[in-house]
């Protein structure tokens, strides 16, 4: 094979060959739940003609199923992903389908974050990839499109607005916010309010309605009347607005208020008729009230809604009021032909008539239902347009009810509905004229969940590790987990873990009560001791010298607030410690920072936990200081008013106040407290400075770095350990990053500033890798030198737009770093960085494909400092993994900035193809080794694949000017 020598140079520098000792992981748990999931969580209905499908949107495709004779037949997944981008649901609109996708005939637009993909889910084909990075804009919502354009709502680089964006040329406009899109015309009124302007998407052209009004009041699209694009109000007179730019005219003298409801023979709106809620219908023959009703008392502080749809087109629409927190809303069907309105005595909060089916006299929507404490449930009704009564369909608990989907309207009145609950899902079909019920497929999601959300608490002890999730506590020995005890039910997860002795004692909710479980650490064998009077543990995780504590700054569950004293194995209320009503604010050592309510005199107590005395603090009363503990038994405080003026301080262990800094009034930044190690750092928002008060001890260092506008909610980064800080902040043209420590003051290492952003620190004994990341998603990894003034790049790599880099990097030796990386191929996955080889390596795809494992829970052995982890295996599974020094089957990663080739399918079994022409083709294995070439190629032609072994293959392709560009795939065999 000849390769070109351009190829041939990039190739050779892509390959580096390192050592053979690699990391690895070995999975330590296999905890099973088998707790409802669907991986496919987006279900809709697409209607071409009378055919309709059942659509499935999931992370790795999209699943396409025909609704065909009362039956679902699959006919295949799409799978079609980006792998540095996720489906964005904010850009879906109801106006097109009951399901929420946007489609046209079989052409289904499947919107990203950073792409627009146009597929056909009729013959599995790629229509159209849209990159929107190419172009420097996010898809945010407002989806639509038309013969010529996209438009959408998006975000750039500091800015956000509407855009078009042209299906010809590609090209972007920006459009102004303000107006109305009615079709494919944006519509405004003109300053003078005397004309109507609209901007046409199709064709770019502004012009100006050739009509004259009076005094233009407000302009609106109309739900219920076909062919008629926008309503124009004036105070005196209604304008229909036609399709062929006609104009019809109703001259009306209407109340002031604001219609709710016009259609060409009725209007109607809400007021007060002396102390009643009223809602008037006037009739547009006559322009006189026709009709009025007055609503109960019970709502009366509460906005009356309208509801209504091209489906109730001058028949009917819906009046009522919502209610959105506890209760029912109230509302009204009003029938136009009779002109009466009448109850609907359904048990709704609000119709959402913009999912609907009307068969006849037979309407069907959903409406949300919400519950007081357990959230907003959807719900299906029939109602009878001729009779007025309505149901609900299905006969389940609300609360069991998750999700519901409805088909569209088609002429054998036939139904399609999806519905989603708690324990399974079904999917059936609804015959209006026999009112008969049949089930199409039911969907088994009882599947593995793992460590479910993540691991709620966790301690080391004996080489043994115990650790909570949300619904059991576990531990960790000899390789192997084992479930000690289940949890719950209704619990969000345990208190955190506290060692006594040969024992391991944690707080949680069982089904009779609150227990502590006291744990033995060598046979693992349990007791329980009863918590009477706790009602609820909260999500704070604190222990003291000698108990775990149940800390909350509200008084919620007041009972609940207290301490386990582990040697005495009793738990303690505040109250019964005699303190008055209050709130525990803080925990530093084994004090327990307590304000008593302003009725109880708004005091400040310490509580220790080991004598569990009680001491007044000298804070004065009604103070509300904002408090950081040093993790000693002091606290730091700021906002505090003293002798009449707001200082900064620290009170001792005993509660004795030292007042630090005198008229100290600054706000501390959101984030800008830095509490984990030895050295305590606050950063405050100053006069025009980031203020940088550091605490060593007894010892107090001040620094300052102009903040150039920072605003004290807005983030920065700061790194900090004991002996480095790292700070980047923005000097109003670009980013500059600070390096300083205990005793020395910050200096920029970023001479000229930069507009990349800094995302990650590791630090070594004479040197630090900072990460940075640049607008176009490429990583730098950059090394500085301390005592430096600059930065020397070892390397780059490709990232994606979101979730580039996870946590910091955790030490695994000398040399190597954990690093969670996403390189837009294998999502975001366990990376190690070596400063030794200066080179980063895929540690194992957890999570295969694009789909990410986001690493979480790590945990150190305490002796042999072996690195643990939980990841997602797949969707929802969840385990705990061990970093592995011993084995060496990982292979290096190929690294490089990835090209914008589309390489479909991915993961391939035994084909793939491409998205445009291209003048060679070249494949290469892991080992760089050419596997496969092309010359010429054509867009959608067969690359046969199938002959090689499963893995992870570098495409490179030239095109006509001799221009590379690179993807990579991944092929499995279909045995796997």
């Amino acid at each position: 094979m000849n390769l070109p020598l351009e190829i041939m140079k990039q190739t050779l520098l892509l390959l580096v060959f390192f050592p053979a000792m690699l990391l690895s992981q070995i999975q330590v748990s296999e905890i099973q739940y088998n707790l409802p999931r669907d991986d496919y969580a987006y279900k809709g209905f697409l209607k071409d003609g009378e055919v309709e499908y059942f659509i499935e949107q999931g992370i790795r495709g999209t699943r396409v199923y025909l609704v065909n004779n009362q039956n679902l037949e699959f006919k295949h997944e799409l799978k079609f992903r980006p792998g540095d981008s996720s489906l964005n649901r904010y850009a879906y609109s109801y106006e097109n389908s009951n399901s929420g996708l946007i489609y046209e005939g079989t052409h289904l637009y499947e919107l990203y974050w950073d792409y627009i993909y146009l597929v056909d889910i009729a013959t599995g084909e790629l229509i159209q990839k849209v990159d929107l990075k190419d172009l420097g804009i996010r898809l945010q919502r407002n989806f639509s499109f038309g013969n010529n354009y996209y438009y959408f709502s998006a975000q750039g680089e500091g800015w956000a607005g509407h855009v078009r964006l042209d299906r010809n040329s590609g090209t972007i406009d920006t459009v102004s916010n303000f107006g109305i899109l009615s079709g494919s015309r944006i519509y405004r009124v003109s300053d003078d309010s005397t004309r109507l302007v609209y901007y046409d998407l199709e064709t770019r052209e502004t012009k100006d309605h050739t009509f004259n009004f009076s005094q233009i009041q407000s302009i609106s699209v109309p739900e219920s009347i076909p062919d008629t694009p926008l309503i124009i109000r004036e105070e005196n007179a209604i304008y229909f607005l036609r399709m062929d730019d006609s104009i019809d005219i109703v001259e009306c003298g209407l109340s002031a208020n604001s219609p709710g409801y016009i259609s060409e023979s009725r209007v109607a709106y809400a007021g007060m008729n002396g102390n009643n809620r009223v809602v008037s219908i006037v009739d547009l023959q006559t322009c006189s009230v026709v009709y009025e009703q007055i609503l109960p008392d019970d709502y009366y502080y509460s906005a009356v809604q309208f509801y209504t749809n091209e489906q109730l087109h001058d028949q009917y629409f819906i009046f009522g009021i919502p209610n959105d927190w506890q209760g029912d809303g109230v509302f009204y069907l009003f029938d136009i032909d009779q002109n009466r309105a009448v109850p609907i005595d359904i048990p709704i909060d609000f119709p959402m008539l913009e999912r609907s089916v009307r068969y006849g006299n037979s309407l069907y929507f959903l409406s949300s239902n919400h519950l007081h404490h357990e959230g907003s449930f959807p719900e299906l009704y029939r109602l009878d347009l001729q009779s007025y009564e309505a149901r609900r369909i299905d006969r389940r608990d609300i609360f069991s009810t998750l999700d519901i989907v409805i088909g569209e309207s088609s002429d054998d009145r036939i139904l399609n509905v999806y519905e989603s609950f708690a324990d399974s899902t079904r999917l059936y079909q609804i015959d209006d004229l026999q009112q008969d019920y049949t089930n199409l497929a039911e969907f088994d999601l009882n599947q593995n969940h793992g460590i479910h959300f993540n691991i709620y608490a966790d301690l080391w002890a004996r080489d043994k590790y115990f650790f909570s999730s949300s619904e059991a506590i576990f531990v960790l020995h000899d390789g192997i987990t084992e479930k000690i005890t289940d949890v719950g039910p209704n619990v969000h997860g345990t208190s955190a873990f506290k060692r006594k002795g040969d024992h391991v004692y944690v707080l949680t909710g069982m089904e009779d009560g609150h227990y502590a479980i006291k744990i033995n650490i060598d046979n693992l064998g349990f007791s329980k001791i009863y918590l009477p009077g706790v009602e609820y543990l909260y999500y704070e995780r604190v222990v003291s010298e000698n108990a775990i504590v149940n800390l909350s700054h509200v008084s919620f569950y007041e009972s609940s607030l207290g301490f386990f004293d582990l040697d005495l194995e009793r738990f303690y209320t505040f109250q019964q410690l005699g303190l008055p009503r209050g709130t525990p604010e803080s925990k530093s050592g084994n004090n327990i920072l307590y304000q008593t309510t302003l009725s109880n005199g708004s005091e400040w107590y310490l509580v220790n936990t080991v004598t569990r005395e009680v001491k007044l603090a000298e804070i004065s009363a009604k103070t509300y200081p904002d408090v950081y503990p040093d993790g000693n038994g002091g606290f730091y405080l700021n906002d505090l008013e003293e002798s009449g003026m707001v200082s900064f301080g620290y009170l001792d262990p005993d509660g004795k106040l030292n007042i630090i800094y005198e008229g100290f009034d600054y706000r501390v930044f959101s984030g800008g407290d830095r509490f984990e190690d030895n050295v305590k750092s606050l950063a405050f928002d100053g006069d025009g400075e980031l203020i940088i008060i550091s605490a060593l001890g007894a010892q107090i260092r001040r620094k300052s770095i102009p903040n150039y506008g920072l605003l004290y909610y807005q983030p920065f980064f700061w790194y900090e350990s004991d002996q480095r800080s790292f700070l980047e902040l923005y000097n109003g043209q670009a980013y500059d990053t600070f390096s300083f420590g205990f005793d020395s003051e910050p200096a920029r290492i970023t001479e000229s500033g930069r507009n990349e952003r800094l995302l990650a620190v590791m630090e070594y004994d004479t040197f630090a890798v900072l990460v940075y990341k640049s607008r176009n998603d490429i990583l730098s990894f950059d090394k500085h030198t301390y005592g430096s003034t600059g930065l020397e790049q070892l390397f780059e790599m490709a990232s994606v737009r979101n979730n580039a880099v996870g946590d910091q990097p955790i030490k695994i030796d000398a040399w190597r770093y954990l690093i969670s990386l996403n390189d837009g191929i294998h999502g975001l996955e366990p990376w190690v960085f070596d400063a030794e080889e200066n080179h980063v390596y895929l540690l194992e795809d957890i999570n295969e494909d694009h789909s990410s494992s986001n690493l979480d829970d790590i945990t150190i052995h305490p002796e042999t400092g072996d690195i643990y982890f939980s990841a997602v295996k797949t969707e929802g599974d969840r385990q705990l993994f061990r970093l592995d020094l011993e084995l060496s089957n990982v292979q290096e990663v190929i690294q490089e900035v990835p090209g914008n080739i589309l390489i479909y399918p991915n993961p391939a079994y035994d084909m793939i193809q491409l998205d445009r022409d291209y003048r060679e083709v070249f494949i290469y294995d892991m080992q760089g080794r050419p596997v496969l070439q092309r010359a010429p190629y054509e867009q959608g032609e067969p690359l046969f694949v199938g002959d090689l072994p499963s893995g992870f293959y570098t495409l490179v392709a030239l095109n006509a000017s001799g221009r590379n560009s690179q993807g990579k795939f991944i092929i499995t065999n279909r045995n796997n």
